[in-house]
């Protein structure tokens, strides 16, 4: 279409659930199939369908709580106008942002709205499998065992064992 818009759609489960899936069909028939992309779970269930807008600039508008309605008003004020509808937009320092977000640091879902969970080279671009590439080289199940065991990462069964002592078990009957 010719414009400078990256548009990303939640396209998790829990979006899919609450509707996405008609807001990404309606921007593909609106023309903007080639600035379309999907993003996962952005771990804000109560606030789904969410869309996602990069412009040129990089500024990102995250509009939550949709439907067809704010959709097409988005498309035509924002999309097609430049003028984003500030009182859809999620802001993070703003009503329950904090308290959503403040002591949140994601690790494992860092790149959750940031790549397309279905594209491997967004993931691969975004240092995806590096730690796997890192364990592979070194092909030494003690030290993973240390790391892991150094890290506090526990299980999340009722006994809370430390993983790096269920990984340790584990290599040791492999060595019998």
């Amino acid at each position: 279409m010719g414009n400078s818009f990256n548009i990303a759609v939640g396209m998790s489960t829990c979006n899919m659930a609450a509707g996405s899936r008609i807001l990404f069909q309606t921007l593909e028939k609106e023309g903007f199939g080639d600035d379309l992309s999907i993003m996962g779970c952005l771990g804000m269930c109560h606030a789904e369908p969410q869309i996602q807008i990069t412009d040129s600039r990089n500024n990102t508008f995250l509009y939550q709580d949709l439907n067809p309605e704010k959709l097409n008003r988005i498309i035509r004020d924002h999309l097609r106008g430049g003028t984003p509808i500030e009182k859809w937009l999620f802001k993070s320092d703003e009503g329950i942002g904090p308290e959503l977000l403040g002591k949140q640091r994601r690790i494992v879902l860092g790149n959750c709205g940031r790549i397309n969970p279905e594209n491997i080279d967004e993931y691969l671009a975004a240092d995806g499998y590096k730690a796997l590439e890192s364990v592979l080289k070194q092909n030494d199940p003690m030290a993973i065992c240390k790391t892991v065991l150094a890290s506090g990462l526990r299980g999340r069964g009722g006994g809370r064992i430390p993983d790096g002592d269920e990984v340790e078990v584990c290599v040791g009957r492999r060595a019998e």
